[in-house]
């Protein structure tokens, strides 16, 4: 019988009753495309901002909020807060059935948010256990760099409500785009080079599945990632070039992974 399996726009989440050596024959694949997943969080109506406010006892001069209904946890919301110092603070609270808001949980940490970073709330079910869910953050930047390139990237981070905290679990890149716009600088005067020949386009995308193995008593979670490239000389179909699976154990207080990639121009480890 095929694994059952929530697919949301490239996204998947299947509950996997396997163990982690047979992750490469029955995972699904990301997006054919290898196209950025779009997170579908509605923004939460009818909540004063006064109230949010006073609950969460926020400085006068606090930055946009974004505010979003978890429907995991029914009468919870998830607030970000821009704050001052290039930063994001997260909160989550209950509501009572007059829509006054009390603080639930905060996180002990902003997090870091440059100028010119994007955040979007991404409220998949990032199931734990039995009864805890998750949810996602997800933080993306585009910028030139070196060597003649424009690189985009996506960070996702997953957090957990834990008594009073909101605890990350899970701080991994999951899109990856760079553009080569033409020869390195040093070349471009060359005699002979064709800058055709310097224009293509590398990607690289994941998904994060829920498998139905556990460490700690807490569910593993594995990352399958594609790669696509336009390269002239290695032109490949995303469908041909599947990396080998991520797979996260509980530590008892995140995720881990011994094989996942570091490797970021905009995301470094904090």
């Amino acid at each position: 019988m095929p694994p059952l399996c929530l697919r949301l726009s490239g996204l998947a989440l299947p509950l996997f009753k396997t163990s982690p050596t047979d992750f490469g024959s029955i995972l699904p694949s990301p997006a054919r495309t290898c196209d950025r997943y779009e997170p579908k969080a509605e923004k939460a109506p009818g909540l004063s901002t006064s109230a949010l406010e006073e609950a969460l006892q926020l400085a006068p001069t606090h930055g946009e909020l974004d505010v979003r209904a978890w429907k995991a946890r029914r009468g919870v919301y998830l607030v970000g807060v821009l704050n001052n110092s290039e930063q994001l603070e997260l909160f989550a609270v209950s509501v009572d059935a007059d829509k006054q808001p009390s603080l639930l949980a905060k996180a002990e940490q902003p997090i870091r948010l440059p100028e010119g970073y994007n955040h979007e709330f991404d409220l998949a079910p990032y199931r734990l256990t039995g009864t805890e869910v998750g949810f996602g953050l997800r933080l993306s930047h585009e910028e030139p760099v070196p060597n003649n390139q424009t690189a985009s990237e996506e960070e996702l981070q997953v957090f957990r409500i834990h008594g009073n905290k909101i605890e990350r679990v899970l701080k991994t890149v999951v899109y990856r785009k760079y553009i080569r716009h033409g020869p390195p600088t040093v070349l471009v005067n060359e005699e002979g080079v064709d800058p055709r020949d310097w224009q293509w386009e590398d990607r690289f995308c994941s998904v994060i599945a829920v498998t139905g193995s556990k460490t700690n008593g807490v569910f593993n979670w594995v990352k399958v990632s594609s790669a696509q490239s336009t390269k002239p000389d290695t032109a490949r179909d995303a469908n041909t070039e599947v990396l080998p699976a991520v797979l996260f154990r509980w530590t008892g207080e995140r995720y881990e992974a011994r094989n996942d990639e570091k490797e970021s121009y905009f995301f470094r480890e904090d």
